[in-house]
C-alpha cells in the first residue's frame, strides 16, 4: 500500500450535507473621524522684536516647545528674516502659522536647528 497516494479517494462529506448561506455583512461604525481646518496664527512682528519673544509667547499659549514653536515660525515665514538668519527678523511683517505646523516639529531637530542658527549664523 501507498501511503501518499491512496488507491480509492472517499468525500468526507457529501454533496447533499454543504448548505451555502448567503449572509449580508454588517458593518460598524467604529470611530467617526472629524477634519478641522487648523487655526491661523499671525504674529505681528512690530509687536515682538525678536523671534525669541514671538515664540515665547506663542509657546505658553499653546502649551508647546519653544524650539518648536520658533523653528515653525521661522521655516513658515522665510522672507520674514533677513539673509536667512533666525536672528534677523524684519520689523512691520505678520508671521502666519498653522498650529499643525507646530505639532509637525520634533523638539530635538528644532533644537537643533535653532541651535545650530545661534552659534553659526547660518
Amino acid at each position: 500500500i501507498n501511503l501518499y497516494t491512496p488507491e480509492e479517494v472517499m468525500p468526507v462529506v457529501s454533496e447533499e450535507q454543504i448548505q451555502v448561506a448567503e449572509v449580508e455583512p454588517e458593518y460598524e461604525i467604529v470611530e467617526e473621524i472629524i477634519f478641522e481646518e487648523p487655526e491661523i496664527i499671525m504674529v505681528n512682528t512690530s509687536d515682538t522684536k525678536t523671534i525669541w519673544t514671538a515664540g515665547t509667547e506663542l509657546a505658553e499659549e499653546h502649551g508647546m516647545n519653544l524650539y518648536s514653536v520658533m523653528y515653525a515660525l521661522y521655516e513658515a515665514n522665510p522672507d520674514a528674516f533677513t539673509d536667512g538668519n533666525i536672528h534677523a527678523m524684519k520689523a512691520d511683517n505678520v508671521l502666519i502659522l498653522d498650529e499643525s505646523m507646530m505639532n509637525s516639529v520634533s523638539t530635538d531637530y528644532a533644537y537643533n536647528e535653532v541651535s545650530r542658527h545661534i552659534y553659526c549664523r547660518c
